[in-house]
């Protein structure tokens, strides 16, 4: 079958006086620097259009909570792009959104490939109802399945306004290893929006510590406190140092009881302090 080709004819311009030529002189500094911008440009360009595709993603860490799979998939929209175009800092952005992901490192590895390097959170301890505090004060909220890992159930509960994590750990982490080993070892601690302390020993005591630096009560709980309580510590229910001179014990509802049996069976008897009293020492 014949086939009919068009060239289109270059149209006759009309004669043009030459004029006289012109003499231009570039300084040696700058015709380098427009040399070196022409090329920048030409390198761009070339880049841009001859650029490998992504083809391969490694993914690197010790991994405990967080999975490779999961750190794949919120990276795969950002890999579908050259080697050169990849926007690096998203992807990091991406994965360190991740819950248990506390920093992470994005490479280009030639000649098509992407390396992804994570380090996950290490937890320390429950942050208020659903969230966790990692080893940097830095609180968290994972997905409500692993706040029911029974490892987690250990750890220490702390408590605070937003703001305020570096300084409910800290000063948890001063008292705890004041009380350590001692009848009155800490399990909890929280800081509320008046700025009033509270802590939970591990045996379950509350200590109503009051505003301020809640480790000036040190020396009360490590001293006087379980000094005069004795073996009487188990039935305590709660102890207000709230106090400039001296605390309050809030006994158990067992005492209520045992104290109203006892008034019962012993008419002359004085009964003993029940929940609703404070024993002032």
């Amino acid at each position: 079958m014949p086939v009919t080709t068009f060239d289109r004819a270059p149209r006759a311009l009309p004669a043009m006086p030459l004029a006289a030529p012109l003499s231009l002189r570039l300084s040696p500094h700058l015709f380098r620097v427009g040399l070196g911008l022409l090329l920048l440009v030409l390198l761009v360009a070339a880049l841009r259009w001859q650029q490998p595709m992504l083809n391969q993603l490694q993914v690197e860490g010790r991994f405990q909570r967080v999975t490779p799979e999961s750190v794949r998939r919120v990276s795969a929209m950002r890999l579908a792009q050259g080697f050169f175009s990849v926007d690096l800092a998203q992807i990091r952005q991406d994965v360190a959104e991740l819950p248990w992901v506390q920093r992470a490192r994005v490479e280009r590895v030639w000649p098509a490939g992407v390396l992804i390097r994570v380090w996950e959170r290490e937890p320390f301890a429950r942050w208020n109802d659903a969230a966790l505090l990692d080893t940097q004060s830095a609180s968290f909220t994972p997905e409500a399945d692993d706040l029911q890992d029974p490892k987690l159930a250990t750890l220490p509960r702390l408590g605070g306004t937003p703001g305020n994590e570096k300084l409910v750990s800290d000063t948890y982490r001063q008292m705890a290893d004041a009380l350590a080993g001692s009848p009155l070892a800490l399990a909890g601690l929280q800081l509320d929006a008046r700025g009033e302390w509270t802590a939970q020993t591990r045996r379950g005591i509350e200590l109503r510590l009051g505003p301020g630096n809640a480790a000036d009560k040190l020396p009360v709980l490590r001293g006087a406190l379980p000094a005069a309580l004795g073996e009487r510590l188990g039935e305590v229910a709660y102890v207000d140092l709230r106090y400039t001179n001296g605390f309050a014990i809030g006994w158990a509802a067992r005492n209520r009881t045992d104290a109203a049996g006892s008034a019962a069976s012993s008419p002359g008897r004085a009964s003993a302090r029940s929940a609703t009293d404070n024993g002032g020492l």
